[in-house]
């Protein structure tokens, strides 16, 4: 008996020891990850070496390289990061930086385009938008004459919106994203309304633990060659076609919330998509025609 009792205290000990010995490592791997998070957000955040450039009343005040402001436009011709601050009204931004990264921080901004897009990239090696914690800030594009110039953002390269502030995106004639690559929506707040698609690739686009709202006659996020996949967050569709359309597959992760139309959309983890046809535009290099 007295053997029998001395293990199972010896059991006790030694269960009491992976216990303790798996909190510990939860709560390292706990820290960790809190260090990594700071880590990210530090460097999406990071100012350093920033050009700053500040609107008000249809002036613009530049403080660093890499930026020109004439009748109406700013153009950002090399890479680096660029803040963006106050309101422009008729004007637009332009990226013209050849292969470099450019990256947007948007505090407080917002830009309401007559007859071209908002955000119009003609060149770069990757662009990333991201809104600054705590701030609004609005992309808008109120007209135009063809697919490019209704579309509140066209990017002719991959694109990333990111940031913890809220961003609108709005189009009342064409799409609200145009991108001719591949879109990622990373811990972002977006708000999109588009009078064709919210979201138009000839790639992938992806959303990973977002707040995502598309409101949008078209398809909701269109992937014309790739797959649309959902990573978790939050993300509400309103649309007069289909939500998610792709060349590819169209992957839900359990951990995603999805509503259509105000309803929650039950949905499995992958769906194969029917291809979709090519909607490029004859005269725009294949970027795809919302």
């Amino acid at each position: 008996m007295k053997k029998v009792l001395w293990t199972l205290a010896t059991v006790g000990m030694l269960l009491g020891g992976c216990s303790a010995t798996e909190t510990q490592a939860a709560e390292e791997d706990a820290t960790q990850r809190a260090e990594q998070t700071a880590a990210l957000q530090a460097e999406l955040y990071d100012t350093e070496n920033a050009t700053t450039i500040s609107f008000s009343g249809g002036t613009a005040t530049i403080e660093g390289s890499g930026a020109d402001y004439t009748d109406g436009v700013l153009t950002i011709s090399a890479g680096g990061t660029y803040v963006l601050e106050g309101s422009l009204s008729g004007g637009s931004i332009t990226v013209a930086a050849g292969d470099a990264d450019v990256r947007l921080l948007l505090d407080n901004f917002s830009v309401t385009s007559q007859d071209s897009p908002a955000l119009h990239v003609e060149s770069a090696g990757s662009l990333t938008v991201t809104a600054d914690l705590g701030t609004s800030n609005a992309l808008s594009t109120q007209a135009g004459t063809d697919a490019v110039s209704t579309a509140a953002v066209w990017s002719t390269v991959s694109l990333t919106v990111s940031g913890s502030g809220s961003l609108t995106i709005c189009s009342q004639q064409g799409s609200g994203i145009v991108c001719e690559g591949d879109v990622l929506v990373t811990d972002a707040v977006l708000t999109i309304s588009a009078a064709e698609s919210g979201i138009c690739s000839t790639g992938s686009v992806q959303s990973e633990d977002s707040i995502v709202s598309i409101q949008a006659d078209g398809s909701g996020m269109l992937a014309e060659t790739g797959d649309v996949i959902l990573e978790g967050g939050y993300l509400t569709f309103h649309t007069g076609q289909q939500n998610m359309e792709a060349g590819g597959t169209v992957e839900v992760s359990d951990k995603t919330i999805m509503l259509n139309d105000g309803q929650k959309v039950e949905h499995g983890s992958t769906t194969e998509a029917q291809p979709v046809q090519s909607q490029s535009a004859p005269d725009s290099g294949g970027a795809p025609q919302p």
